[in-house]
């Protein structure tokens, strides 16, 4: 009888460990970010270097996702509409986005998740929303509740866990938009907020 695990793992034997890292072709460097391919969106698109620069200095180690910008996370808010992979484009698209709205309003917001159809919740659920982010900004959850990244996020913009469970908000988010940092804005996009949102 065959062992299949043997066949399968033998050249990490004789390499003596598993790989810990991926060699990245184009960079050139070996790059232990991201190996969660669920993480990731793989579409074919380019990001401006503005939001490459934003994402290189994020101190949450890329919490956000990394990249150009930090995709499904931040519900690709944080992204300029000509920026969007191509699959989240079209999702957005689908909602009633395009480049003159995106950021703004679109008349598919007005629904609440149950109302949307199968195709809008497909459309969200590519962007990153789900039920909670869509329909009440994850405040419907207490803190234990929340995925990590959204923690990360709240934690981002001065939220504690009793501030969250108690529905404060920390003194450092009572400010305009134009005057939250680049990391807090993404923070705010993974909450569900955006500029329009948050104004």
């Amino acid at each position: 009888m065959v062992n299949f695990s043997n066949i399968i793992f033998a050249p990490y034997k004789l390499a003596g460990a598993a790989p810990k890292a991926v060699f990245n072709c184009c960079t050139g460097k070996t790059d232990l970010s991201d190996l969660n391919p669920c993480h990731r969106d793989d579409s074919n698109t380019t990001t401006s270097s503005s939001s490459q620069q934003e994402a290189s200095g994020n101190p949450l180690g890329g919490i956000f996702g990394g990249g150009g910008g930090a995709g499904k996370n931040t519900k690709f808010l944080d992204y300029s509409f000509n920026d969007l992979p191509s699959k989240a484009r079209n999702a957005a698209m689908t909602l009633g986005f395009a480049e003159s709205n995106w950021g703004g309003w679109a008349e598919c917001e007005e629904k609440w998740w149950e109302d949307l159809s199968a195709t809008e919740i497909e459309a969200a659920t590519t962007l990153g929303w789900d039920q909670s982010a869509w329909d009440n900004h994850y405040e419907d959850k207490n803190w234990e509740d929340l995925l990590s990244h959204v923690q990360t996020a709240a934690g981002n913009l001065g939220f504690t866990s009793q501030m969250w469970n108690d529905d404060e908000w920390p003194e450092s988010t009572d400010k305009w938009w134009s005057d939250f940092s680049a990391d807090q804005k993404k923070a705010l996009n993974t909450l569900g907020y955006s500029q329009y949102d948050w104004e």
